[in-house]
């Protein structure tokens, strides 16, 4: 499980991307969605739910259920919700209309993608007993967070 601060709104409050992912024809660092692609192209499955959306921004949790190369950034970013702080696949930067100095100072200093491996849950191998483990938002992600709750 994992997540992430995305630019825009969403209008529903779950859903899923079901969209095979392949290298892009155009650029072999990036992967992609569609029909413009080389190689093996594999299936790729997203879900994600709402955990808190502003009309600029979301923060969601989002589901992989499989795991390919990059499979959340180019899902979020195919549906034009890409995710804060990533130049390969959210495009150019760009600020909230009306944000203040504050926010704009963080979003400018946010130097990664705002995505978090929130929890992992499997299955013990011997006893089949479900184990999770989960680990608290990095400081960065939750500073961001917090001032985009003030817009």
């Amino acid at each position: 499980v994992y997540r992430a601060i995305v630019h825009g709104a969403f209008k529903e409050q779950r859903g899923t991307v079901d969209k095979p992912i392949g290298k892009n024809k155009n650029d072999f660092r990036k992967w992609s969605t569609g029909k413009d692609l080389r190689g093996t192209v594999r299936e790729a499955v997203t879900e994600y739910k709402v955990l808190y959306s502003s009309k600029e921004f979301s923060y969601i949790e989002i589901y992989p259920k499989t795991g390919r190369t990059h499979q959340i950034r180019v899902h979020m970013s195919h549906i034009r919700y890409p995710l804060v702080g990533d130049p390969t696949y959210g495009g150019r930067f760009r600020l909230p209309s009306g944000c203040d100095e504050k926010l704009q100072a963080t979003l400018q200093g946010f130097k990664r993608q705002a995505l978090h491996a929130y929890q992992l849950i499997l299955l013990h191998p011997v006893t089949k007993e479900e184990m999770q483990w989960q680990a608290p938002l990095a400081d960065d992600i939750q500073q961001l967070l917090t001032k985009l709750e003030t817009i």
